[in-house]
């Protein structure tokens, strides 16, 4: 990876307060655009081995983390559920902090179920990247009751007949944003038939957001990072009212589940959010 001459416009985490979330080194090259170098450049194992180096994090990708920011806040969220740890997971949590001392002054609240007010639950496999973020997060305590991390190991299975992986352990919620950035592929334990993810070229096929499509509620919006061929995976095999956009110039790809609302309490949240309808 090598950082170009561009330079990313980073005016929105300044207004805000987002730049105290990253260290003096990072926030050295937080305006500056990269280009990968090595095909097998990145936060994984694979990268590490054929390497011989030790843990190398992404950089920051501004673009990415301003997204998330303005959709939670946009749309209102109160309770997430992110595929791996990383800088996501702290501005995403700040993004509920902001959106609960909006809510918090609010004289007449919205009649809504939600058990989960608030809360980020991320779901990762790295144990030595989760001590690493638990340390970091020391340093912001206000965000501490909404960080909510879950270890989990990922194995490989089948939907439909298809191979593909599903982390053994979720979080007993339901979310209004899903963030599908993990696992590494790496991770990812076992075989079928003798054919595995442990090769950089097999591309990850989550499917839990499968396993669990039946009792999402109508208006919860997932994004996926990057992987493409896991984006079209779940897309073949979704079996509700889903609207799908491949966004090619961010690199992800947004689906937002559009059916009938299922009563008052659903409505109630649809209206306050400005969902769909």
């Amino acid at each position: 990876m090598e950082f170009t001459n561009e330079k990313v416009d980073f005016q929105y985490l300044k207004d805000n307060n987002l730049l105290k979330y990253f260290s003096k080194k990072e926030l050295e090259t937080i305006d500056k655009k990269y280009n990968y170098t090595d095909a097998n450049f990145g936060n994984n194992t694979f990268y590490r081995e054929i390497n011989n180096s030790e843990f190398i994090p992404l950089p920051v990708d501004v673009d990415d983390l301003i997204n998330l920011h303005k959709t939670i806040l946009e749309r209102k969220v109160f309770t997430i559920m992110e595929f791996g740890l990383g800088y996501s997971t702290i501005i995403m949590a700040d993004a509920l902090l902001k959106h609960k001392n909006i809510y918090d002054k609010l004289e007449n609240k919205p009649h809504i179920r939600c058990n989960n007010k608030f809360e980020i639950h991320s779901v990762d496999a790295n144990t030595g990247w989760i001590e690493s973020f638990k340390k970091k997060l020391e340093k912001y305590p206000e965000l501490k009751n909404i960080i909510k991390i879950t270890y989990s190991g990922v194995h490989m299975s089948t939907f439909n007949n298809r191979m593909c992986n599903f982390y053994d352990k979720l979080p007993v919620i339901n979310p209004q944003l899903i963030y599908i950035d993990g696992p590494d592929p790496s991770t990812i334990k076992g075989n079928i038939n003798g054919f595995s993810f442990n090769n950089p070229d097999n591309t990850v096929l989550s499917a839990d957001i499968l396993l669990i499509e039946p009792v999402l509620i109508p208006g919860v919006f997932i994004i996926i990072d990057g992987r493409r061929n896991n984006s079209y995976f779940i897309e073949n095999n979704l079996q509700r009212n889903w609207k799908i956009i491949h966004k090619n110039s961010e690199d992800i790809t947004t689906l937002e589940l559009q059916d009938k609302s299922l009563g008052r309490y659903n409505t109630n949240m649809l209206n306050y959010s400005k969902y769909f309808i």
